[in-house]
């Protein structure tokens, strides 16, 4: 099956590269699900075509990453007759935000637009800005206990080629599929290492604003990044099931 393309497509053409990440029973199959449809849904309402690199529309490839020098996820690219107009970066959008965007980069004046739904599990956690765009609240840590015995992160650090745990990470509620509040239990008193974690996590869960951050703080674990984290002696993570 032969794909449209860009460059051989006339008209204007929306790409979508993202990360895929198959989450729990009844929550997205994408990490950015939502941006997903909202991305679709403004290309469809625009007349725009539109192609994902996600396994949700077509499975991409290291050469799609590569040609098109994607450093961030998700990210938007916008062209027209194979020209490209712009990217966006972004983390959670709705399909207003898109078109007020597009519409930008194409010229053309965008009409009064109806206010954007948010799913219901973002409602408590998001403000909408005047693009449209929607925002989260950063997730609550909370120090207190974490069982052994239940799914969760270990923050570990390399000491003579050997492991040592410096703490454990879970959602306060274990069948939350999208927990915004975590339990974090110290497993040594040591302040630098606390620091440490404290900085990979403000990185995972509060930088990067990630819509889902257990599902990508659960994928985290899968990554080069933390890999290499570990071996240059830094914190690593490693999910417990």
């Amino acid at each position: 099956m032969t794909h449209p393309r860009p460059e051989t497509t006339p008209g204007v053409f929306l790409e979508h590269f993202d990360l895929s990440w198959p989450l729990r029973d009844g929550a997205d199959g994408i990490i950015y699900g939502y941006l997903f449809r909202a991305a679709m849904e403004a290309a469809a309402a625009a007349g725009w075509t539109f192609r994902s690199y996600s396994s949700v529309e077509t499975p991409g490839t290291d050469d799609d990453w590569i040609r098109r020098q994607i450093r961030a996820f998700p990210t938007l690219i916008l062209f027209r007759d194979g020209v490209e107009l712009g990217r966006h970066t972004a983390i959670i959008n709705t399909v207003q935000g898109i078109q007020l965007w597009g519409n930008k980069l194409l010229g053309i004046e965008t009409e009064k637009l109806p206010p954007p739904t948010i799913p219901k599990y973002l409602l408590d956690r998001t403000t909408i800005t005047p693009s449209g765009i929607v925002l989260r609240k950063p997730p609550e840590i909370i120090v207190a206990p974490v069982a052994e015995d239940r799914e969760h992160l270990r923050a570990m650090v390399k000491r003579s080629g050997k492991p040592r745990l410096l703490a454990r990470l879970a959602p306060e509620v274990p069948s939350d599929p999208t927990p915004f509040r975590f339990l974090l239990e110290w497993l040594v008193g040591d302040h630098t290492w606390r620091e440490q974690v404290h900085a990979s996590l403000e990185v995972l869960i509060i930088d990067k604003q990630e819509p889902v951050p257990w599902a990508y703080l659960c994928h985290h674990t899968t990554t080069a990044a933390n890999l290499y984290s570990g071996e240059d002696g830094g914190v690593f993570w490693e999910w417990v099931r």
